[in-house]
């Protein structure tokens, strides 16, 4: 059998992995403002694609993806400590 020699013009997937991991993490960031538990759903899923593609560490937008998340999760977590205290806050 002859070996069938791989074209990288044709293999998009890495490609298109580093772009979804991009566009999550900044979806992530966005929605951890606004709702804070769809942030860090967002941000986990795009951690975890991350890290079933350790072959694609290494390209700028999975690097900037990954970065995104773990700012969407941070962002939801403070966001979501700010209004358990305010309502305590307010109910006192």
């Amino acid at each position: 059998m002859a070996k069938r020699e791989k074209n990288p013009a044709s293999d998009k997937t890495g490609n298109d992995t580093g772009v979804s991991l991009l566009v999550l993490g900044i979806v992530s960031v966005i929605f951890a403002l606004w709702i804070p538990i769809v942030g860090i759903v967002l941000g986990t899923v795009s951690l975890v694609r991350v890290r079933k593609r350790n072959d694609l560490s290494g390209t700028v937008m999975a690097k900037a993806g990954k970065v995104l998340s773990i700012a969407g999760i941070c962002i939801a977590v403070v966001n979501w400590i700010l209004a358990i205290v305010l309502t305590f806050m307010t109910l006192a």
